[in-house]
């Protein structure tokens, strides 16, 4: 995408009410779902179809981590506000939890923190699947972890009841 375009959607989509009002119109022509990013700014508009009962059908597909969100928050309010903020549940479990990842060298339990961490915005919400973000499914493939994919895959399904998918580069594809 050359500059220019990525500076016109960034203009077009500048609030939330701008996407929403884009999904509006699309619901209406018969588009039903929508494949986003968890970043900050789709919170508002999750909350605005949520309580439109036009939205009944409209299946939503995050896709997630979206890793700016945690560093910036870091940035901003500092780690233990960022983690009070992001982490479902009790603190001290989800702590607990992320040193013995760390400890055992086990990625899946931060895994499965994040995702659930995501997760808090589609609560009750029409989700029809959920991705990894390319990075991070470039990453896992440069780092030859491919059991993360059937880690994530089958906690996706377990949890969630909806199928896992994976965005990747095409340079590690093939």
């Amino acid at each position: 995408m050359s500059e220019q375009v990525s500076i016109r959607q960034s203009q077009r989509f500048k609030t939330p009410d701008d996407i929403y009002k884009s999904l509006e119109y699309v619901n209406d022509i018969g588009i039903k779902s929508f494949m986003f990013t968890t970043h900050h700014q789709p919170d508002p508009v999750l909350k605005k179809i949520n309580t439109n009962p036009k939205f009944h059908d409209f299946k939503l597909i995050p896709c997630m981590p979206y890793a700016h969100k945690y560093a910036n928050a870091m940035i901003e309010t500092g780690v233990f506000e960022a983690i009070n903020k992001f982490v479902p549940g009790s603190k001290v479990m989800a702590g607990l939890k992320g040193v013995g990842s760390l400890i055992s060298a086990d990625p899946v339990p931060i895994m499965k923190l994040l995702v659930d961490s995501e997760m808090k915005q589609l609560k009750g919400m029409n989700v029809d699947s959920i991705f990894l973000l390319n990075i991070v499914t470039d990453l896992l493939i440069g780092l030859g972890m491919h059991n993360l994919f059937l880690e994530f895959s089958n906690y996706i399904e377990s949890k969630y009841h909806v199928k896992a998918g994976f965005l990747a580069l095409p340079d590690f594809v093939g």
